[in-house]
């Protein structure tokens, strides 16, 4: 991968972002969770593939938290160890989760409020698949595992907000208890994954299958019913109404995003799917999940 350096970032900074930005040959536990045309175009493009210092700064940040985790002083706590585990066909899935104390796995993440207040079940499947991943290793390595959390430390988070706005997150930190899988379902779990994974590995770049809606993080086009004077919406509607409205009452539109996820994807420059997004057509469709 390319690192370039388009703001004159000092070279500190640059320096650390290379060093965080390897390419696996393994599967990770947080690969579980994306799509067989991300992790085989991300692989073959590997060295073609440019980001900007810019683009991986709050990834920085999330490495600088683990960096404090791993100088924990408590002796019961085994923070950043490195698992993984070999199948019967060679396949090897790793992960390195960031605290297991007294058979609870903490995992913690460095996000956005709006993670929080938006917090679906994309989001929750996303968290579910890779602590419980985690529990697998660790269980395998002869650790218990008995409880599951994933700890948010908001970067944007404002006191300001929190004191006028009841829906706002009221601390900086926000703790969210994750559901432990059983363990035949956790390995189920995984094994679906890699075997969906290693099908494609010969397929070309273009006849991978393509991301999905949910792949994609897609939300459909809403009509906002509103009101002169009031900032949020009354209600929302999938198409525009054809009821007469009464005064002082207005409809705004707010446009879909079909591909939310690709614009964080660094193999969306070789991927005909994202690059062909203008023919689109399938926008009102339900988003349905068909995750296992």
């Amino acid at each position: 991968m390319n690192i370039t350096n388009k703001l004159n970032l000092p070279e500190e900074i640059v320096n650390a972002v290379k060093s965080n930005s390897g390419n696996r040959k393994n599967y990770s536990a947080s690969m579980l969770i994306q799509t067989p045309r991300m992790i085989w175009l991300r692989r073959r493009h590997f060295s073609e593939i440019s980001e900007d210092v810019t683009d991986r700064i709050w990834a920085l940040f999330g490495t600088a938290v683990h960096t404090v985790l791993s100088q924990n002083e408590n002796t019961k706590s085994i923070t950043e160890e490195y698992l993984k585990h070999e199948f019967e066909d060679g396949t090897v899935i790793s992960g390195m989760a960031d605290i297991y104390n007294d058979g609870k796995i903490s995992d913690w993440k460095v996000k956005s409020v709006w993670n929080v207040i938006y917090f679906d079940d994309n989001l929750k499947f996303e968290l579910e698949s890779q602590l419980n991943c985690y529990a697998f290793l660790f269980r395998k390595s002869g650790f218990e595992v008995k409880e599951l959390e994933a700890i948010f430390i908001l970067r944007d988070w404002q006191k300001s907000k929190a004191l006028y706005d009841k829906n706002y997150p009221q601390l900086q930190v926000v703790i969210l208890p994750i559901k432990l899988w059983d363990k035949e379902e956790i390995e189920r779990h995984i094994k679906f994954r890699i075997n969906n994974f290693e099908k494609y590995k010969n397929i070309p770049d273009d006849e991978l299958p393509e991301c999905s809606l949910v792949d994609r993080w897609a939300k459909p086009g809403k009509w906002a019913l509103m009101k002169k004077g009031r900032k949020r919406a009354i209600k929302l509607y999938d198409k525009k109404p054809d009821f007469e409205l009464e005064k002082d009452f207005y409809l705004e539109e707010r446009k879909g995003e079909l591909f939310k996820r690709c614009e964080y994807c660094s193999a969306s420059s070789f991927c005909n799917q994202y690059l062909n997004r203008d023919q689109e057509k399938d926008h009102k469709r339900k988003v349905k999940s068909n995750r296992i």
